[in-house]
């Protein structure tokens, strides 16, 4: 009977330490704090059709280089220990506006972005520049983002 238990306490600690911990989502979730104006991107230097992951203030000036970030509020109150700064570009034939943001969180360090844009536009070509501060998230994510236009 003994042997009989110590084999069976034996298999749950093999099972036990067969189960991975790699294959245990991590990352956090995707949850916006803030929204970016685009006029507060008025400057930037982002190659268009771009989506950018900034973690330090360093990496967000250098996107800004004849400006000083320090003087436009939304991004002197960024903490960048909690959070991360999400910036992209699109190419548009028409100006479009940002009508919405939905950040959510697909998998293990994997996101998607998608931008909702506004059904108004103007006839001239264009670069959008669009951007979201959210909860920190790690360098090395996989983040796809999709561009919608209003029907």
């Amino acid at each position: 009977m003994k042997i009989k238990t110590f084999l069976a306490l034996l298999l749950l600690v093999i099972v036990g330490c067969g189960c991975s911990k790699a294959d245990k989502d991590t990352s956090p979730e995707a949850v916006i704090v803030r929204e970016i104006p685009q006029e507060q991107l008025l400057g930037i230097n982002l190659e268009k059709d771009t989506l950018k992951v900034i973690q330090s203030r360093k990496e967000l000036q250098d996107l800004f280089p004849n400006q000083n970030i320090g003087e436009r509020t939304i991004f002197k109150e960024i903490d960048f220990s909690t959070q991360t700064v999400l910036l992209g570009s699109k190419f548009f034939v028409h100006t479009y506006g940002v009508k919405s943001y939905d950040f959510r969180k697909k998998g293990n360090n994997e996101y998607t972005l998608e931008v909702g844009l506004s059904d108004t536009f103007f006839t001239q070509p264009r670069v959008l520049y669009y951007g979201i501060i959210v909860k920190k998230i790690s360098d090395n994510v996989n983040i796809s983002f999709n561009i919608q236009k209003s029907n």
